[in-house]
């Protein structure tokens, strides 16, 4: 079953500022490509979050998401827009009705599984033939007892890991204490990196994928997303000469970027926004002004992430 039937996606604070990032960036990159003729594809589930933001902030009027046919009919019922199709397949079959080698396109692969999952098959399909221009984003499950071995030792999760995954995919210097729960995402990512990267590579299309971010970030399970762009050269010029997305400080390629937004009550954020913004502010400051101590990791946080911050109310509908 889908998590979208159990788990509303957009009342999960760290995976509601993950999706403000990702469009922040989706407005830099539509300085130089015309995302608004772009093509949107990805999960959409039952509450289509990021596609109400793709077609507000961007424009886009080609909207698809892949669901399950068991979910299909219900997905259909709730999408916001027209524009938006619903496909009632498994995200492998339906990508190959969605044109990637000819229309330019954003896809988030969204999954709430891990490796074992589609997700390498799919990123391979999508790098052999995506378009330059075309914007690729995977979520996996970075929890290795996702991989469902027995006992969840480091060495047979190495094991399962070989068995999932093309051994030319596995860093060589991967070893079993890379697969602890710590260690696990940064490992995860850099399979799905080389996936991406050798597929277009072989393509022989004189394609690269350009690295732009790794998020990891947790509401329940650990997750991970990497995130990058197909670039031929000319596009890649352009890319590096208007610099896209360098005044983001999550851009950072393929190093990890975490995040872990803190949790605050409403009157403690309105509190700390009227501090901010402030580089030099301080915890004592903060400390003082609130009349009681917060951690040093909350208020770090809260400063990087505070334009982002997710508050939720009730509604009468």
């Amino acid at each position: 079953m889908s998590s979208s039937t159990q788990i509303n996606y957009v009342i999960r604070p760290n995976k509601n500022v993950e999706r403000k990032l990702i469009f922040k960036l989706l407005e830099c990159i539509g300085l130089a490509f015309e995302l608004n003729q772009y093509q949107y594809i990805g999960f959409g589930g039952l509450v289509f979050s990021d596609f109400i933001m793709a077609h507000k902030l961007l424009g886009i009027k080609s909207l698809y998401s892949m669901e399950m046919e068991g979910l299909a009919r219900r997905a259909e019922f709730n999408r916001p827009y027209k524009c938006i199709n619903v496909i009632g397949k498994k995200s492998s079959e339906a990508l190959t009705e969605l044109s990637i080698e000819k229309k330019k396109s954003i896809i988030w692969l969204d999954y709430d599984t891990g490796i074992q999952g589609p997700a390498m098959e799919d990123c391979n399909y999508i790098a052999e033939r995506a378009q330059s221009g075309t914007c690729l984003f995977v979520t996996l499950n970075a929890n290795p007892q996702s991989l469902d071995s027995t006992d969840n030792k480091d060495d047979e999760i190495l094991e399962k890991l070989y068995g999932i995954v093309e051994s030319k995919l596995i860093p060589s210097e991967l070893k079993p204490k890379d697969l602890s729960s710590k260690n696990y995402p940064s490992s995860l990512a850099k399979i799905t990196f080389t996936r991406i990267k050798s597929s277009t590579i072989t393509s022989a299309r004189n394609i690269t994928f350009k690295p732009l971010f790794l998020f990891s970030y947790k509401d329940n399970a650990q997750m991970i997303t990497v995130g990058g762009i197909f670039l031929n050269n000319e596009d890649a010029k352009v890319f590096d000469e208007k610099q896209i997305g360098g005044e983001l400080d999550y851009i950072t390629g393929e190093q990890m970027f975490p995040i872990n937004i803190p949790p605050l009550t409403a009157k403690e954020k309105i509190h700390i926004d009227s501090l901010l913004p402030d580089e030099k502010l301080s915890l004592s400051k903060i400390s003082k002004s609130l009349k009681f101590e917060m951690p040093q990791n909350h208020i770090d946080a809260y400063k990087l992430f505070y334009q982002h911050y997710p508050v939720f109310g009730e509604v009468a509908i």
